[in-house]
């Protein structure tokens, strides 16, 4: 390793383009801004990758840096050194099928007064480092002819270096907007419109039509316009909720809000059909009965949406006022709703409409919460967690490699890291350091200790 790689990365050599500079802002770990530096950035190396995020802004850490460059050379299939494919036995006979080249002609050079000095070769990392000599006698001057053993025919140009590649600016599409939800007062709308809807065609089927003439004019006529008013709420409602489900959803997506919905207004009905039989229970009797679904589980809703309104403005960066008193309240009630369901019958039809109002209540609250937090498309997470989400492994490798998973796991829980394959390396690296220590008969917590510690000082040199 030579002393340009100890050197921090100098920003000033690399020319800012302000696309890369939002779509590094857009993401939000080191590990997704490597990859990023690797793909449209100077390439997958370790010293071009941090000075290229240097000038952005971005500060990293050799060893971390490192350790993401070798996993995107190794998915990619590149070597070690470059971003070729590595030689192989095969194509180095393809290169050169000649195992025996012919020997060159020798080639007369003119010693003149003036020479120009070769330029050096370039440095590289891989270079070993010069080491100081004692001074020795100065070589004698060449002879002025001499055989090279790789000459140049003089008919042939000198190619010109071609100019270094630079990465093209990249339009960086957004990401796509979260869908809208439906408006609570339109779904508040749907929910009664069809309740009234519904009971308004039980009310109508279960009442002998000599009843309904027995009526007043001015009673039929008010009738008629209530009827009015609640099909065009339920049309309003209806259109409106089926807009938000609608709009830049894709077809599975309308697909599970419509099966959500559907097996709601199961539940729904069937709920408040065991309230109708409470009413009854209870002695009610008239139109008054159907009235009773309309009192618990619409209310358990309606706390359910002002919870869901409290909760949409906390992450919009409003004041809102805690939920968990109404969520106490929501549970009370919907409690006292799955009573009334049970008791009334006092045998198992009972459970029937208890289960459909608790998986009517939990399918409202699921559906809001799923509606109130919009979906990340980052690793910063929406709730209050200790660290941020760290790499996921497969079931498969969990049961195979468990030591080695663990560790993994273990060591992306404490430092942060969301790499699957750098935690991983990290793992490998722990694994040998620990076998190291058992090998000299240290003992087996003082070894893991030390382990650990080498993890820290990798991944953290200047601590």
């Amino acid at each position: 390793m030579t002393t340009a790689t100890l050197a921090p990365p100098d920003p000033t050599t690399v020319e800012v383009d302000p696309v890369h500079t939002a779509a590094l802002d857009a993401l939000t770990t080191i590990t997704d801004r490597v990859r990023y530096a690797c793909e449209h950035g100077p390439g997958p190396r370790t010293d071009a990758v941090r000075q290229w995020l240097a000038a952005y802004g971005i500060e990293t850490r050799r060893p971390y840096v490192s350790t993401l460059v070798n996993g995107y050379r190794a998915n990619q299939g590149m070597s070690d050194t470059g971003e070729v494919p590595a030689l192989t036995d095969d194509a180095l006979t393809d290169l050169d099928p000649d195992p025996e080249p012919a020997e060159p002609d020798p080639v007369e050079v003119v010693a003149t007064d003036e020479q120009p000095e070769p330029e050096p070769m370039p440095r590289h990392d891989t270079d070993p480092v010069p080491v100081a000599t004692p001074a020795s006698a100065p070589e004698p001057d060449p002879p002025a002819t001499l055989t090279e053993p790789d000459p140049v025919p003089a008919s042939v140009a000198t190619p010109e270096p071609a100019p270094e590649p630079t990465s093209s600016p990249v339009a960086t599409t957004p990401p796509p907007d979260v869908h809208r939800a439906p408006k609570p007062g339109a779904v508040v709308a749907l929910t009664l419109s069809s309740a009234i809807t519904a009971a308004a065609i039980l009310v109508t089927v279960r009442t002998p039509l000599s009843v309904v003439q027995a009526l007043p004019g001015s009673m039929i006529l008010a009738g008629g316009f209530v009827v009015v008013a609640v099909l065009l709420m339920l049309t309003w409602s209806a259109g409106s909720v089926i807009g938000s489900l609608v709009a830049g959803r894709t077809g599975r997506d309308l697909l599970l809000d419509v099966a959500s919905w559907t097996v709601a207004g199961i539940a729904g009905f069937l709920a408040a059909y065991g309230q109708v039989k409470f009413g009854e229970w209870a002695g009610m009797t008239g139109f008054t009965r159907f009235l009773v679904p309309g009192m618990l589980e619409p209310s358990v809703v309606v706390l359910l949406l002002l919870a869901n309104r409290r909760v949409r403005r906390r992450l919009a960066g409003l004041a809102a006022k805690p939920i968990g008193k109404i969520l106490a309240l929501a549970a009370l009630l919907g409690a006292f709703a799955v009573y009334t369901n049970v008791a009334h019958t006092g045998d198992k039809l009972g459970l029937v409409f208890g289960a459909a109002t608790v998986v009517g209540l939990i399918l409202w609250w699921v559906k809001l919460q799923d509606d109130a937090a919009p979906d990340t498309w980052d690793d910063a997470p929406q709730s209050k967690r200790l660290s941020r989400r760290t790499s996921k492994y497969r079931l498969l490798r969990w049961i195979i490699l468990f030591p080695q998973t663990r560790r993994a796991w273990l060591i992306s829980l404490d430092h942060s890291i969301s790499d699957a394959e750098a935690g991983l390396d990290l793992a490998r690296r722990w694994a040998r350091a620990y076998d190291a220590n058992r090998a000299a008969d240290v003992p087996r917590r003082i070894a893991r200790r030390i382990a650990s510690q080498h993890i820290d000082e990798y991944l953290n040199p200047g601590r």
